[in-house]
């Protein structure tokens, strides 16, 4: 059977397939349409197979911000080449927007859910086509879900896809949630965890062996350095206030005024409005971490 220009474009259209490979799909199948497509989705199993062992260290974090919701997914692949394919990225984005589907519960695995291009496919279908299609591992190395029921949720995506978060703020009602104010916070404050890579939000937060282990350090160091008995306390304490300072996400310096930190800057803003606005949780992605 002759194989068609017009074959080719459809496998194409359907698969995402390079040409030369729908191409030869038409033809081992005798331009059977179904036979080439499932030829060629065993291909992308069979590149997946092949290329287990191979390391994911590059890949970029898609990000999907809706109405009082917000996904993370980190996918990864083998070269900052193919992360850097419109097919990648596009697949990505349409990972979190999956994952931020209100049908999709935060416990299941994302692998296993339907792909809205094709509800009969699953992601992990989808996945496998892309590396029959890219010649790399792909791996959907974990994925977050945020929702706000009053409050709001901000998504920030930074450094070229590399890093991705995801914060909640909660509010005492809806009509202080829907305010461009607490929308522009919470997008600051993503902003804020990309680059200040807090460990908590609050002091209280921290682990107390983490906190113990930096006084002794400090005391330590304060001794080595001559400091008398009676100043130790007070040397001990401000070292540890620099610590909380560049750890705890309400105690940095705000990244757009270093003259408040991030807890006055979410109180002032809750004033304003008249209201309490806490900081619930967060979630940051770094690709390869």
């Amino acid at each position: 059977m002759a194989i068609s220009a017009e074959m080719v474009r459809e496998l194409r259209e359907k698969t995402g397939a390079g040409m030369m490979d729908c191409k030869r799909a038409l033809e081992e199948t005798g331009g059977d349409f179904e036979k080439a497509a499932n030829l060629l989705r065993q291909k992308g199993v069979a590149v997946a197979a092949k290329r287990e062992s191979k390391a994911t260290n590059e890949g970029t974090i898609g990000a999907f911000a809706g109405n009082k919701v917000g996904a993370l997914v980190e996918l990864a692949c083998e070269t900052d080449f193919v992360a850097r394919t419109d097919e990648f990225q596009k697949l990505a984005s349409d990972l979190a927007a999956i994952e931020a589907a209100p049908e999709t519960d935060p416990n299941a695995d994302l692998l296993n859910m339907p792909h809205p291009s094709d509800p009969s496919r699953t992601v992990a279908d989808a996945i496998n086509d892309l590396i029959g299609k890219l010649g790399e591992k792909i791996v959907l190395k974990r994925a977050a879900k945020v929702t706000a029921d009053t409050g709001a949720v901000g998504v920030y995506v930074h450094t070229g896809g590399k890093i991705g978060v995801l914060v909640e703020l909660a509010c005492e009602s809806d009509a202080a949630a829907s305010k461009e104010e607490v929308a522009e916070l919470a997008r600051d404050i993503a902003m804020q965890i990309a680059w200040g890579s807090p460990q908590s939000i609050r002091r209280e937060e921290l682990p107390a062996e983490v906190v113990e282990q930096e006084k002794e350090v400090y005391r330590q160091r304060a001794i080595n350095e001559g400091k008398p008995e009676a100043a130790l306390e007070k040397i001990v304490s401000g070292r540890l206030e620099k610590f909380y300072s560049e750890v705890v996400l309400l105690d940095q310096p705000f990244i757009r005024d270093a003259n408040i930190t991030v807890g006055e800057l979410v109180k002032k803003t809750g004033e304003a409005l008249g209201e309490n606005i806490e900081v619930r949780r967060f979630e940051r992605f770094r690709v390869g971490e």
